[in-house]
């Protein structure tokens, strides 16, 4: 008796049904994935809230002073600060979703770049008389910052020394950001977005997409946009200093508390986010 093998239309049949359940299985292990890089960049940064939480313990509630006053020493990037304290942390210096190497960087013949949603930004420091390349993807609030009273640091990042937090502060500790997801090493964001640091950045990524390419559309001058990047969906993850480690909805990132004057902003559309 011969065999009857599978007709056309049979065949057609069982393609289009495995078709079916990939397109179903696909986006469904897609969002899996996500949602494990997205558990393990909240793990990481619980990691960074117990260091710095170690720390604030270690100093009597004083933050650090950032920038250090040895600018040529690496060891005034946070991360080499409290590595140089508490141990090696190279294994929480990056976000599972944002990983891939600064091609741009390396293209533009940059040493510092900022990173993206993706990408990792890259600073440099000297030991020992020789330049090292660092690479992250966390930043720290900059706001945090025991500035010196006199001197040329005395304004700390932003120039308004009065707005940082130079002690830890005694309530609203879960509504004050320590480190989160950010294309650079630090930030000081304002909710303000008639202020440049607090202004809405016009596209993802914004300031890896424009500041590469020296059109000067965005600056370094552009703190909210070094934050508001679509790392894990239309958000971002963030240890504040309670040491809690959550997942912060773009939008709310105008409602946190910053710096020691903040006022939340609840009006803020960001037109690339649905």
């Amino acid at each position: 008796m011969r065999r009857r093998g599978f007709t056309l239309i049979e065949l057609l049949v069982v393609i289009g049904v495995i078709s079916i359940l990939m397109s179903i299985l696909i986006p469904a292990l897609s969002k899996a994935r996500n949602q494990a890089r997205a558990a393990v960049c909240l793990s990481n940064l619980h990691q960074w809230g117990v260091v710095v939480n170690m720390y604030l313990q270690d100093y009597e509630d004083c933050f650090w002073m950032d920038p250090a006053p040895d600018q040529s020493n690496a060891s005034r990037l946070w991360m080499n600060r409290l590595a140089d304290l508490y141990g090696e942390n190279d294994k929480f210096r990056l976000c599972p979703s944002a990983k891939q190497p600064n091609t741009e960087a390396v293209r533009h013949d940059h040493v510092n770049a900022y990173g993206s949603s993706t990408v990792v930004w890259r600073n440099s420091g000297y030991v020992n008389g020789s330049m090292v390349i660092y690479e992250g993807s966390y930043g720290i609030n900059h706001w945090l910052n025991d500035v010196p009273s006199v001197g040329p640091l005395a304004g700390g990042y932003a120039g308004k020394p009065e707005c940082n937090w130079r002690k830890l502060p005694s309530e609203s500790l879960a509504d004050v950001p320590a480190i989160f997801d950010c294309c650079w090493y630090g930030s000081s964001p304002e909710t303000d977005t008639t202020l440049v640091r607090g202004v809405v950045p016009l596209e993802n990524d914004w300031l890896y997409n424009t500041f590469e390419l020296g059109d000067g559309t965005a600056t370094g001058w552009h703190a909210m946009a070094k934050v508001c990047v679509s790392r894990h969906g239309p958000a971002v993850n963030g240890v504040f200093l309670d040491a809690s480690a959550r997942k912060i909805p773009l939008p709310d990132l105008w409602t946190l508390k910053w710096h020691r004057n903040t006022v939340p902003n609840y009006d803020i559309d960001i037109p690339w986010v649905n």
